[in-house]
């Protein structure tokens, strides 16, 4: 993205130092700036890690997307050289910043080479869609995530309406690809029904070719719990 905008991403030898989280290693000084006069921008961030740390975007999501321990060790080295670099170059210290982590490190680049503002994305979409407009009359709000673990809490789609419902008096069922969290944990965070489409590792490739099915049977497991074994209706549809 600030590659496109004007910058330029340097190593030792000044030349450009390729694509790529693993690349930033190399990276050893940052020139340049926005060809173009930019507008005010306000970038939407679904959760608040920041860039490097035990929360950072390496340590966090590199393994939802695939990084082996090695690949994670790189990445968060390479963050580590990108953000020394920031507050080298451009004075601008975003190691610690809250959402700096989202989108593999986007957020902290928006906030370095757009000037924006971060905003939790959540609350953004909520007011988009008038949800709260919806909850008035809800007794169930169904929510879903792919990957149910400690991030969706932390700033994600479940968290904002967990919130939202909460002040209405709704309850929350959430449907997710898998669930990496404990019933007591989620319990605690004020859901009361949650669903997996894969019951097992082995199960997310077939769950992700056919997610209508899978979805559909959850959904389905859900009213039985939340209507049928309990002999109610839901107030609304």
């Amino acid at each position: 993205m600030a590659t496109e905008l004007g910058w330029r991403f340097l190593d030792v030898r000044g030349r450009p130092i390729g694509w790529g989280g693993a690349a930033l290693y190399k990276l050893h000084a940052i020139e340049g700036a926005p060809l173009v006069a930019l507008p005010r921008v306000e970038a939407l961030c679904d959760v608040t890690n920041p860039l490097i740390g035990p929360r950072g975007a390496a340590r966090v999501f590199g393994p939802q997307k695939g990084a082996d321990p090695a690949m994670v060790r790189r990445l968060e080295k390479g963050l580590e050289r990108l953000a020394d670099i920031i507050r080298r170059d451009l004075g601008v210290s975003v190691a610690d910043l809250p959402g700096a982590g989202a989108a593999g490190g986007l957020g902290a680049a928006a906030v370095v080479f757009l000037g924006a503002r971060l905003r939790r994305g959540i609350e953004a979409v909520l007011e988009a869609v008038r949800l709260e407009d919806h909850l008035k009359d809800a007794e169930w709000v169904l929510t879903g995530e792919g990957c149910f673990d400690l991030t969706s809490l932390e700033g994600k789609a479940v968290s904002g309406v967990v919130a939202a419902a909460a002040r209405y008096g709704a309850r929350v069922a959430v449907l997710a690809g898998r669930v990496r969290l404990s019933r007591a944990r989620w319990k605690s965070a004020g859901i009361q029904m949650v669903y997996s489409l894969a019951s097992a590792d082995s199960e997310v490739a077939k769950c992700m070719d056919g997610a209508a099915e899978y979805l559909s049977r959850a959904a389905q497991r859900w009213a039985e719990n939340a209507f049928v074994k309990s002999d109610r209706s839901p107030r609304s549809p």
